[in-house]
């Protein structure tokens, strides 16, 4: 009972106007017939900082990031950085493309990620890439609280991803 609470309150934040998403390729995490919504209370200035990759989908992106660090460069741009599992660091801009919603610039691939979650003190987040091939659960600190991390999971579960193939990223 509890957690159809949480997935309704967390329901409740989501930004009013998920936008239809094109069918999921085949690699992809995601059932596309579940909405999906972005955070409609996003900040990225609590947002801006280092976080811990602490769970991933495989092959989600060609870097296996285990720490990203953004910053606010102006009202709609961020930058972003991520260490790759390999040793090589990568880095690019975001655009804030709306609630939650950040477009990726080429260099780091391109494609949207979408902050589905953060908890209160921005200690936690989920994100996704809409159409499924991805998804983040980042957090502040090596070692996530386990109350976080199932809050985590139920909303990468509520916005359609299939669990079952989420990794855990060891630091």
């Amino acid at each position: 009972m509890r957690a159809l609470v949480g997935i309704l309150l967390l329901a409740g934040c989501a930004a009013s106007d998920p936008a239809p998403v094109a069918e999921a390729p085949t690699r992809g995490f995601r059932d596309a017939s579940v909405p999906v919504a972005s955070a409609a209370l996003f900040d990225p200035d609590r947002f801006a900082g280092d976080w811990q990759v602490v769970a991933r989908y495989p092959d989600a992106d060609d870097c296996a990031a285990r720490s990203v660090s953004y910053a606010r460069v102006t009202p709609t741009q961020l930058t972003l950085r991520e260490d790759c599992a390999d040793g090589s660091q990568r880095a690019g801009r975001a655009r804030h493309a709306g609630p939650g919603r950040l477009q990726l610039s080429p260099d780091l691939g391109g494609g949207a990620r979408w902050v589905l979650w953060v908890d209160e003190g921005y200690r936690t987040a989920v994100l996704a890439d809409p159409q499924g091939t991805g998804a983040w659960i980042l957090d502040r600190g090596a070692a996530i609280p386990p109350d976080r991390l199932a809050a985590a999971r139920i909303v990468l579960d509520f916005n359609g991803f299939d669990l079952k193939p989420l990794q855990e990223v060891t630091p």
